[in-house]
């Protein structure tokens, strides 16, 4: 066999490889941003204003550390992934472009709209206000459940062929 016979036939290999992975990522990605959603904001919802803000400034630096990274590869390998025939021949380049649309859009609401809260909830030496403290739980919840739901298209259209 030849060497670009030998290539040609690992592209598809190596797609479907990065395919898995961007599955992978962005499910982890949408499950983090879940376990949030379902167990840690009904959880923070009970406590004490000053405790609420100790346990997120604890919390944050660790969860900082893994999202971005969960989120900027799934987006980086659904994007290649696009390059991926479908099993049956036909090109669904929409489809296959929904997965790295979904997860932009999941890193943008984090960026622009929870990203913003959480530096402010990080950088709090004493408690705010109960009405300032709440307003900000609000947006900083339309922004996670927005992201969680772009996350969560992303995972779903991944998995489906």
């Amino acid at each position: 066999m030849s060497a670009p016979l030998a290539s040609a036939m690992a592209f598809p290999r190596i797609l479907d490889l990065v395919h898995r992975l961007a599955t992978v990522f962005v499910g982890l990605f949408a499950g983090a941003l879940c376990y949030v959603g379902f167990v840690l904001i009904p959880t923070w919802a009970r406590l004490p204003a000053r405790t609420f803000l100790d346990v997120f400034q604890t919390q944050l630096p660790i969860t900082d550390s893994y999202m971005p990274v969960l989120g900027i590869g799934g987006l980086v390998c659904s994007l290649i992934a696009v390059l991926r025939r479908c099993p049956d021949g036909r090109r669904g380049w929409l489809v296959r472009l929904v997965p790295p649309c979904a997860i932009l859009v999941a890193i943008a609401i984090s960026v622009a709209m929870n990203g913003p809260i959480n530096s402010w909830l990080a950088h709090l030496d004493g408690v705010p206000s109960t009405a300032d403290l709440a307003d900000r739980q609000h947006q900083w919840l339309i922004g996670h459940i927005a992201r969680t739901g772009a996350a969560v298209v992303a995972f779903l259209a991944l998995v489906w062929r």
